[in-house]
């Protein structure tokens, strides 16, 4: 994995043409961001095959140079409760799935601005073709920037809130746990919901059960339904995916709430 200095990654942009990313006002309302922050959702940085879950990279250093510009720091769901009172902007940032294209292009970029980042992790997928491995992934852990959250250990597939039993989702759930504790040597507290599903009430019972603290899923239609309020739900929070289809201008609009079109 390469090492790249912020410096490196303007160039790209300059050269990209993406424009300047100071035309945002620096007013900001400290109480519309103590109520909620938005919670970004991404899968593979790649420049193909693009599909409802690729970014190409200079898109994602466009935005990450955004929210490095605008002052945004980017923490962990375990740290909101420090953090919520604090003057300055938050934003939570995860990724699905494990693409190699993480490592290739994701991670230089937020460990030079310093930006946290959840990275939900499929058990059964892990260190199989282009995902990364759990060797690759206990070594970025020591940067103390990532937390890996579980994706599922195989339930990968459409409706399986409605498919699998409970029996079995608990089941898969402590497969998941004890192969990460095996590899990793930590307890993992966060789960995101295959395809984004909606979790039922018994879902919930069962992820609190073996100790899942934050729940993340991404069913929101608008941009409103995508903001995440820590002081309505602790466990629930909503994300909003990015894809290529995408612009700045609705990444903009996406970051501030609305507040800059």
């Amino acid at each position: 994995m390469k090492e790249f200095k912020r410096r490196t990654f303007l160039k790209m942009l300059m050269i990209a043409g993406l424009g300047s990313f100071f035309d945002v006002p620096s007013v900001f309302s400290e109480e519309y961001q103590k109520e909620s922050l938005p919670v970004l959702l991404y899968h593979e940085i790649a420049y193909e095959p693009l599909t409802d879950y690729t970014v190409i990279p200079e898109d994602f250093f466009s935005q990450m140079e955004l929210l490095y510009s605008l002052g945004f720091k980017a923490i962990l769901p375990n740290e909101l409760e420090d953090n919520l009172t604090k003057n300055y902007r938050k934003v939570i940032i995860t990724f699905d799935d494990g693409s190699y294209t993480f490592l290739e292009y994701a991670y230089p970029l937020l460990k030079a601005y310093n930006f946290k980042v959840v990275m939900n992790v499929i058990g059964s997928k892990v260190g199989k073709g282009w995902v990364i491995s759990w060797d690759e992934y206990k070594e970025i852990l020591d940067d103390g920037l990532i937390e890996i959250g579980c994706h599922s250990y195989d339930f990968h597939f459409p409706n399986w809130s409605k498919k699998l039993t409970l029996k079995d989702f608990e089941r898969d759930l402590v497969r998941f746990k004890e192969e990460a504790f095996k590899h990793l040597k930590k307890e993992v507290t966060i789960f995101s919901s295959p395809l984004g599903e909606r979790l039922t009430e018994e879902h919930i019972k069962v992820l609190e059960k073996l100790k899942f603290k934050h729940l993340f899923v991404s069913e929101g239609i608008t941009l409103k339904a995508t903001y995440y309020n820590p002081t309505l739900n602790k466990k629930i929070i909503p994300r909003f995916n990015i894809n290529h289809y995408f612009s700045f201008k609705d990444f903009k609009n996406l970051v501030m709430k609305g507040e800059v079109l």
